[in-house]
């Protein structure tokens, strides 16, 4: 049967509206560019819960121009690092010195995180409805276009968002969803929903024979959604939320870590049947290692392994993290 239309757009909450409003406000025309701020991660995908906090990319003309030095070889490493930390710090300080329009702090916790992979300041706004937790990270337009392929995906039909939030939910509250504790990040969680669901016939490959979009020097192409005439498969047609994420457990229980690793571009079913997949023994370059036997390789959509800059999300887990990902994925398919 053909697939249920998408839900509409997604309005962007009155919450990060507001917080966008304010950052933009307090740092202006001494920090932004034209690009100004723009929302990313789940209030972006339709995958936000009550928990999450904001995403924030903000457009510094001068951190742009840093970074394209250092991309192109005519700065040292050192001397973007030393970018880095003036850009996060100079932000810190502009939001702790900016009052609300009560005259109290609008912004508190201010904390720079200048030497991760994209810096950022982490924050609290201090908005009129009520403290929110943020993230401010400095021309992060990749991170924006992964979280347009993530809605793109939840858009497909209603199951598709309904799992990808079940995963989220089911990784925080197994506490395997925490990058910085050596486990998964909850955009890597999301990444496997959408492999699987690609695998059983839930979502369509949305990359796949799509125009080329360059985006910091990424091809960063999608399709907004699935060709006209694409139907989810038979069999999964009568799934609920449920049946779906049983599957998922089962599917990533057995899935060969060991040979393979998990990219969404090249997702979905070969001639036999078999999950498409990339090859370990294929890999050796950037920061995908050949021999990995004990943890998950997850390809980033756009910063894939054949890129210039290819990015595993699976470099962050220790092996303690691991062990624990693995139980709770085995724990799940029991």
């Amino acid at each position: 049967p053909p697939h249920p239309p998408p839900p509409p757009p997604p309005r962007q909450s009155s919450t990060s509206r507001s917080l966008q409003r304010t950052v933009s406000r307090a740092l202006g025309g001494r920090v932004l560019g034209p690009a100004g701020v723009q929302v990313y991660g789940s209030s972006l995908s339709m995958l936000c819960t009550k928990s999450s906090d904001v995403d924030l990319s903000l457009s510094v003309p001068s951190f742009t121009s840093a970074r394209s030095s250092h991309h192109s070889g005519s700065t040292t490493f050192q001397q973007f690092q030393k970018a880095k930390k003036k850009t996060a710090y100079y932000v810190s300080d502009v939001l702790r010195r900016c009052r609300s329009s009560s005259g109290g702090l609008a912004f508190s916790d201010v904390k720079p995180l200048a030497f991760a992979r994209v810096p950022l300041v982490k924050c609290v706004a201090n908005l009129p409805g009520g403290p929110v937790a943020a993230d401010l990270c400095f021309c992060n337009d990749l991170a924006v276009r992964n979280s347009q392929l993530l809605l793109a995906y939840s858009r497909v039909s209603e199951a598709a968002r309904g799992l990808l939030l079940a995963v989220k939910l089911w990784s925080k509250a197994k506490h395997v969803s925490d990058a910085s504790k050596g486990t998964l990040s909850s955009y890597c969680w999301c990444l496997l929903g959408v492999f699987y669901m690609q695998y059983v016939g839930m979502v369509p490959n949305l990359q796949g024979g799509c125009e080329e979009v360059v985006v910091d020097g990424f091809d960063a192409g999608f399709k907004d959604g699935p060709e006209q005439g694409w139907a989810h498969d038979e069999a999964v047609g009568g799934w609920n939320v449920e049946t779906a994420l049983e599957g998922f457990f089962r599917f990533y229980d057995s899935f060969p870590f060991d040979k393979s690793l998990v990219s969404v571009k090249v997702g979905g079913r070969d001639a036999e049947g078999k999950p498409r997949r990339l090859d370990c023994e294929e890999l050796g370059r950037g920061g995908f290692e050949k021999e990995v036997k004990w943890r998950m390789q997850v390809e980033d959509p756009f910063e894939t392994r054949d890129s210039a800059r290819p990015h595993d999300l699976g470099m962050v887990v220790g092996e303690g993290g691991q062990r624990a990902v693995f139980e709770a994925i085995g724990k799940g398919a029991e």
